[in-house]
């Protein structure tokens, strides 16, 4: 699991974070990110699911860490093969 944080970010509400980061991975064109699911709470985002590799894996972190309001990551996404 890794961990990013900056909290001396604004608050954004949990559900506006939630779509603003859905939107970001949906606009990186992979379809697969479309399957990570989104937790935010007080400026933490948790990532949770499963991709195919280990660049979905980190993309998802890199398009979460540019979104306004977040705070702290928490990836708890698998790289499943399968």
């Amino acid at each position: 699991m890794q961990v990013i944080d900056r909290s001396t970010e604004h608050q954004v509400p949990q559900n506006v974070l939630e779509h603003n980061v859905k939107m970001s991975m949906q606009s990186q064109g992979y379809m697969r990110m479309r399957d990570v699911g989104i937790v935010a709470e007080g400026g933490t985002v948790t990532l949770f699911g499963k991709v195919k590799s280990f660049f979905l894996k980190q993309l998802a972190q890199e398009v979460s860490r540019n979104v306004p309001g977040v705070v702290r990551i928490v990836n708890e996404i698998e790289v499943s093969h399968a």
